[in-house]
């Protein structure tokens, strides 16, 4: 079970990641609204689900972090 259990959580890692890339890249391609992108997903639910309160930090963990790679990049874009 416990290998199983590391298993499952690279997994997940590794497709939060993949995620990640994705939509940055399609954000910086000018094929998302961000700031549409985020409300959207931050309404995402799971009613009456026992995964709800861990589903809701991770979508906003991952949202998270997709804003602070914005600010990254647009600090790297501005002209010293």
């Amino acid at each position: 079970m416990d290998s199983e259990l590391r298993q499952l959580k690279a997994q997940v890692n590794a497709l939060s990641r993949a995620w990640l890339y994705l939509a940055a890249s399609v954000e910086m391609q000018g094929g998302l609204d961000p700031e549409a992108f985020a409300r959207d997903l931050g309404n995402t639910r799971w009613p009456g689900e026992a995964i709800e309160p861990e589903a809701r930090r991770t979508i906003d963990g991952l949202l998270g972090q997709l804003a602070e790679a914005r600010v990254a990049r647009q600090a790297q874009a501005q002209p010293n």
